[in-house]
């Protein structure tokens, strides 16, 4: 960030120092359910004010009341991931489970978009005189939009319906073996 936006500078370093914190609590936390719900239950709150100051950074970023090096995609980008977490303590804590199903429909869909944006922020990042390690980034890029694009289309074709399992096993299949 500009070194101007001293209270977006401030929020973030409490940011870091309150993670830092919860962290060392989670190394600390008894193995019971009730102290595991209540180290969930707080880290919700803190990665919903976490995902709060993301979308509100978003939202200044893109109306151009914030200058830097942030691109807008990349916020958006860390507010879903804590999205993604928060949704899934809460899962966990009320001891909600998916049909398998859809479970794995909705993984898939969600990390390969993650995958993908993150080879193309490091594409975007890289000296461009590494022409061989741009290139591969920007491949890794395509390559997981193809299969995000082929998780969606399983997606709309099976969601919400009764198990399918094998086109399910394919798809895993041709993540899977694309990058192991």
């Amino acid at each position: 960030m500009n070194r101007n936006d001293k209270d977006l500078i401030q929020q973030t370093d409490r940011f870091f120092h309150y993670f830092g914190q919860q962290e060392k609590r989670a190394y600390q936390t008894q193995e019971s359910v009730e102290a595991v719900r209540k180290l969930n239950e707080d880290s919700i709150q803190l990665v919903f004010g976490f995902r709060n100051f993301k979308r509100n950074l978003l939202i200044l970023i893109i109306n151009c009341k914030v200058q830097g090096f942030n691109f807008p995609l990349l916020v958006d980008h860390i507010a879903r991931e804590a999205e993604y977490f928060m949704n899934s303590l809460q899962k966990f804590n009320n001891g909600i489970v998916e049909p398998v199903q859809d479970a794995i429909i909705h993984e898939n869909v969600f990390w390969l978009r993650i995958m993908m944006e993150h080879s193309r922020f490091i594409a975007s990042l890289l000296d461009q005189s590494e022409r061989n390690l741009v290139v591969t980034a920007r491949k890794f890029g395509d390559d997981f939009e193809t299969l995000l694009n082929q998780a969606r289309d399983v997606e709309s074709m099976l969601y919400r319906k009764k198990p399918t399992y094998p086109i399910i096993g394919k798809m895993n299949k041709d993540s899977e073996s694309k990058y192991n």
